[in-house]
């Protein structure tokens, strides 16, 4: 049973830890891209590039 709940609380953590990265990369990467006002023609112009 102690190995049941040692492998639940490592999960439960990798979930919050890849809840917080997200709500980070979100705010950081995306709000700068989302919010301009013309970023559907800078998506187009840049439709070949991979990061």
């Amino acid at each position: 049973m102690h190995f049941h709940r040692k492998a639940a609380a490592v999960a439960g953590a990798l979930f919050i830890l890849a809840t917080a990265s997200s709500l980070i990369s979100f705010l950081g990467i995306l709000d700068p891209i989302l919010t301009a006002p013309d970023y559907l023609s800078k998506v187009a112009e840049n439709q070949n590039t991979l990061f």
